[in-house]
């Protein structure tokens, strides 16, 4: 049984470390797209991997022949302190020095136990039926192998939904400036971060049916708005090559190139997204503008 013991404890260890390297910004190699939507997939495998590791570690012990009255402490244990320390890494960030992060976990952890003790001791009053003395003396290799199995599940329903290559979905957006032509559709706007509290500048574009962005931090925009300066409309029919920007932030990175000609051609490229093209009107370059400058003040306050 302390094999089992084991391979709980390291898959506890692991979750929950992943879970608070993540939160100091750390970015999982092995996934295909770091977005939005990956990070909570993240972090819903593995606090599901923390919870079963931690009930597997209580499973290991010989709680069936503790006191009634004990009997369901440990196994209450190993479910609420992985829970409480997984909530308690959410006030976790890099600004948060590595003292004051251990102690917001040992807090979490204590709550957890003082739950786990309270609900496991209030649990056990009362006399127990024949059946359920049986089943709690031939439990514990049964309890093991389902938990076992359901860790095993998680890691690979985790790994197939972070593995699979896709196009990027972004977080919600809030527009500021959105330009439609018959098929394609350039929105300009704000979307709140989903690792950070900082607030992202967005361009998505929609190109017949298929869609793209840009997710730019405040130094990021202000090169957009330079490069912008540089592809504004000439007199000249052919198309030039006047800046590009690529995005930096955790996930499918994308590059816009800016073209210059008759109007503006803006079009965004990314690994796992789609090419979309978005042409500006002549006199809607000043209209992009001016939402540009907005959203610069905005990711800027």
């Amino acid at each position: 049984m302390m094999r089992w013991g084991i391979v709980f404890a390291v898959g506890l260890a692991v979750a929950l470390g992943a879970w608070i390297a993540v939160q100091y910004n750390w970015v999982p190699p092995f996934v295909a797209v770091w977005d939005a939507r990956a990070l909570q997939e993240f972090r819903l495998a593995a606090g599901a991997i923390a919870i079963i590791s931690g009930a597997g570690i209580s499973s290991q012990t010989p709680w069936q022949r503790l006191p009634r009255w004990l009997r369901f402490v440990p196994v209450n244990v190993g479910v609420f302190v992985p829970l409480l320390m997984f909530l308690g890494t959410a006030d976790l960030s890099p600004a948060v020095p590595f003292a004051d992060a251990t102690g917001i976990l040992l807090v979490y952890a204590g709550f957890g136990v003082g739950m786990a003790a309270v609900i496991g001791v209030s649990s056990g009053f009362g006399k127990p039926s024949p059946e359920e003395d049986t089943a709690v003396q031939r439990s514990p290799k049964k309890v093991t192998r389902y938990l076992f199995l359901a860790l095993v599940a998680t890691c690979v329903i985790g790994a197939v939904v972070l593995l699979t290559p896709r196009a990027r979905d972004d977080i919600k957006l809030e527009p500021f400036e959105t330009l439609k032509h018959a098929d394609t559709q350039l929105t300009v706007g704000v979307s709140k971060g989903a690792w950070q509290d900082d607030a992202f500048g967005v361009i998505r574009i929609v190109d017949q049916g298929k869609t793209n962005s840009m997710v730019l931090e405040a130094s990021e925009w202000n090169s957009l708005v330079v490069a912008c300066n540089k592809a504004k409309p000439t007199p000249s029919a052919a198309w030039t090559l006047a800046a590009v920007v690529a995005d930096t932030t955790p996930s499918d990175p994308a590059r816009m190139e800016l073209w210059a000609g008759p109007s503006v051609r803006l079009i965004i490229k990314s690994p796992h997204g789609p090419t979309v093209r978005f042409q500006l009107a002549p006199n809607e370059f000043e209209q992009f503008g001016l939402s540009l400058t907005r959203v610069q003040q905005k990711v800027h306050s």
